[in-house]
Order: C-alpha cells, then sequence, then structure tokens
C-alpha cells in the first residue's frame, strides 16, 4: 500500500513537468499504480466486482474535480487493468453501491457490437435496475430507460416507419427464469414479454403473429383492430419500379356541401418548430375519413408562424363528424399545449347562386415544383393589394406542408360583385397577364357560401 502512495506522490510530481508532444519524440507522461491484493477497499463489492486483485492495480485517486478541454480516452487494449476490459465509465451513488455504468463491446445482439449504458440498483440481484432519465433532471419529464420498459412523457414524434410488436406463443414464456439473466437471456426475455402482456395497461397494442390480427386492450380486455385489405397497394414496388405515386386523390365525384377553414397562429418558436408535422398527420387522416372530399395543411410561405387548414366535406353531418372525432381533439390538445391560437370558419355550400352569399375560391396552381419559388414573388403585391380590397375577407397564397412545391391559393370575398371588382383591378389584371406569359396554370373552383 505505501508502495502505491510512493508512487502516486512521484506520478503527480511528473504532471508539473512541461510535456512535449509525441510528435517531438518524448515519451508521454503516465500515472500508474501496482496490484496490491491487501488493500482495504478490495473487501467491499462495488471495488472488486469483475476484477482479478491479485493482478490489477489498486485504483488511483484524484480528491478534486478533474477539468480538461482534451478528449478522455479509455483504451482497450490492455484488458488487466479495466474491468472485462469493456467498461469506460462508472459511478457510484451516496451508497457506495448503486452505479451508473458505460461500457463497450460486452455483447453481441441482432449481429452487432453493442455500446450500454445503466443503473444498477441498491441490491445486485439481477432485475435490480433503476430508471436511467434522458433530457432533463425534471421529475415527470423526459425519457425514462428501465431494463424491460421505457417510459416517455409528453408526445412522441415519429419521422420513420413504427412496427408493431410482432408477437407469437413461441416467443413468450410463461415461467420465471430463476438462473441468472444473462445465462438464460433467451428464456429471460420471453418470460419479460410474457409479464408486460399479462400485466399491459389499457391501449397496449400489438401484432398477433399465429392469429395474424392487431389487438388491443380496453376496460381490461383485448380486442381486434379491424382493419381492411387494400387492393394492389403495393407502395415499396411502386417506388423501385420507379413508378409515380399520385400526390392527390382523383377528384370527388360529388359536390361538397360545406367547408372548414381553420387559420393558427403560432406564437412560439416550439409551436411554429412542431405545427407542420402536426399538421400534416391531421389532414392526413382527415382525408381519409368518410365524408371529407378534401383536406389539406399549409403554411404561410411570407409569415411561418401562420398556417390554414381547409377541408370540404360532402354534407354538414360529415364535418360535424370530423370536429367530434378523436384525432381532430388530439390536434386541438396539441395545438393548446404550444399556445397556438385559432380562428374558425364553418361554411355551408349554396349550390343556388344568390346575392346574399359570400364567395369562396379555391385555387390549386398546376406549374413546375421548381417556379412555386418564382411564383411567390411574383404574386406578393397582388396579395398584399388584395387584402385591402373593401369586398376581399381573405387573400393568401398558401405552402402545402406535406408537399412544399404545390402552393394553393385561398380566397373569400363578400359576395361575386366583390370578386367581379376584384378582378378588374390592375394588381390582379398585371399578375394575370404575366402568369399567362409564363405558363403558371391554375385550377380555381367557386363556392357561394354563408356561415354556419
Amino acid at each position: 500500500m505505501v508502495k502505491g502512495l510512493l508512487l502516486l506522490v512521484a506520478s503527480l510530481l511528473t504532471l508539473a513537468m512541461p510535456l512535449a508532444s509525441a510528435g517531438e519524440g518524448h515519451a508521454s507522461c503516465e500515472f500508474s499504480s501496482s496490484p496490491d491484493a491487501k488493500w482495504p477497499l478490495w473487501k467491499q463489492r462495488s471495488y472488486n466486482y469483475g476484477f482479478d486483485i491479485d493482478s490489477v492495480p489498486v485504483p488511483l485517486v484524484f480528491n478534486a474535480p478533474i477539468m480538461t478541454n482534451s478528449t478522455i480516452m479509455v483504451r482497450g487494449s490492455d484488458s488487466s487493468s479495466k474491468r472485462w476490459g469493456l467498461h469506460c465509465f462508472e459511478a457510484y451513488a451516496d451508497d457506495d453501491i448503486s452505479r451508473l455504468t458505460m461500457l463497450v463491446n460486452k455483447h453481441v445482439e441482432l449481429r452487432k457490437p453493442v455500446a450500454e449504458i445503466y443503473y444498477f440498483g441498491s441490491g445486485y440481484a439481477a432485475d435490480s435496475y433503476n430508471w436511467v432519465r434522458i433530457g432533463s433532471d425534471i421529475r415527470g419529464h423526459s425519457f425514462l430507460f428501465d431494463r424491460d420498459r421505457a417510459v416517455f412523457y409528453g408526445s412522441l414524434e415519429l419521422d420513420n416507419i413504427l412496427t408493431l410488436a410482432n408477437i407469437s406463443a413461441s416467443d413468450l414464456n410463461p415461467m420465471p427464469v430463476k438462473a441468472h439473466a444473462e445465462k438464460e437471456y433467451g428464456k429471460s426475455a420471453a418470460h419479460v414479454k410474457y409479464k408486460a402482456l399479462k400485466e399491459a395497461k389499457d391501449g397496449t397494442l400489438y401484432y398477433d403473429r399465429d392469429k395474424k390480427i392487431v389487438v388491443v386492450k380496453i376496460d381490461g380486455k383485448w380486442n381486434r383492430v379491424m382493419v381492411e385489405p387494400l387492393e394492389d397497394y403495393d407502395l415499396c414496388s411502386a417506388s423501385e419500379c420507379g413508378l409515380s405515386i399520385p400526390a392527390e386523390k382523383p377528384p370527388a365525384s360529388e359536390s361538397p356541401k360545406a367547408l372548414l377553414v381553420r387559420k393558427f397562429s403560432a406564437n412560439t418558436r416550439s409551436g411554429t418548430a412542431r405545427m407542420p408535422l402536426n399538421g400534416e398527420n391531421y389532414a392526413a387522416i382527415a382525408e381519409n375519413a368518410p365524408g371529407c372530399l378534401r383536406f389539406g395543411f399549409f403554411q404561410d410561405p411570407s409569415d411561418t408562424s401562420k398556417f390554414l387548414a381547409y377541408g370540404e366535406f360532402a354534407d354538414t353531418d360529415s364535418l360535424k363528424r370530423h370536429l367530434s372525432s378523436a384525432y381532430a381533439a388530439a390536434f386541438e390538445r396539441q395545438c393548446s399545449s404550444l399556445g397556438v391560437e385559432e380562428k374558425r370558419f364553418i361554411l355551408g355550400v349554396n349550390h343556388k347562386k344568390s346575392p346574399s352569399c359570400g364567395l369562396v375560391i379555391a385555387v390549386d396552381f398546376l406549374i413546375p415544383p421548381d417556379k412555386s419559388e418564382h411564383l411567390l414573388k411574383i404574386s406578393q403585391n397582388l396579395e398584399e393589394s388584395s387584402i385591402r380590397e373593401s369586398g376581399v375577407l381573405e387573400y393568401n397564397i398558401w405552402r402545402n406542408v406535406s408537399e412544399p412545391h404545390n402552393l394553393f391559393l385561398f380566397e373569400r370575398y363578400k359576395g361575386r360583385e366583390a370578386h367581379r371588382s376584384h378582378s378588374k383591378e390592375k394588381h390582379f389584371t398585371e399578375w394575370n397577364s404575366k402568369c399567362s406569359e409564363l405558363g403558371y396554370k391554375r385550377k380555381g373552383i367557386f363556392y357561394d357560401v354563408s356561415e354556419l
């Protein structure tokens, strides 16, 4: 022990000497200690676990914070002085037992070596793993990871494919594993999966590979999720063959009888950042709902904190079902949590023209994707001047959030007479001529409307 302390003092004295770079031919400075099987702390499990105390040097102790502007590296070439040659970091709690550990290449899973981080608990049983929180140290927030479970507080946004658990009876083991989990890892994992299903909470969802059904737990009972086959649907094959997948569904055979206009203003940076994805998901579900003929979610190109949701419905009942749906309610909760303000208009379509009706024009531009930015540029004066007209209620060009090159012009007037006046204004006639010269085509649908 004395010898080890003398070596430590000598090493610390060496630290005060100027160091030369390896490129100048000088040896690097090295701290080291010698093995000492009689070191008192070897008696404690948190020091000796995994070590050969006859060959492992006594740890060096720095009784002060260590600060460096360089990388701290743990090299794995000499395993005699490191636990199993795998650990690169350990930190112990006040009980000197619970520890946070980082290790590299101890296991191979899914045909690749694994780097791991875990928090081992106060007891040394196989299941004594505590939660590791990632994100912040505030309780009830961020992401928690246990040995066999993860909890994500707040919302989880996925920008990729989500695959449900693909479970067969052969994957489950109802019997607890008495052996060490590391030795019987296959059976242990199968028992964990079995317990997870038995103790699953309402809302748990998975794919039953044996029965080829998707099931969900509601009121403590498993229920089949009804699905419907899609004829000739093969998204991957179409992409691989270079076929173009339609960007929009075929035109509806029926005319809408109700319109929904929702205008959003995000007052916070987080609201502006998250609204496009939230709105895109909302629109994708809405457009496929019964009775919805068209639904889109758009962003203002000149003010990215402003958004528009525009929907056309076969009848007012379809629109009401949309507004009372679970997905619409979920979207509204997201907006509320982000501090997003909304103005909403519900309009009935009158197919018999009347002077008392207002007018909505929904315009899609039929231009190449690389021309959209130029169209926005030449349309700036049109928008600014049109909205100042006395008969114009709305006049904005919007960008589709799911297909940013697709532009949508939403116009709303007090009536058709206001539109006739607008079409004679200089800012419109000049813009219209410019679009014709450039071959910028558009398709507009007129709806005589009244507020519901």
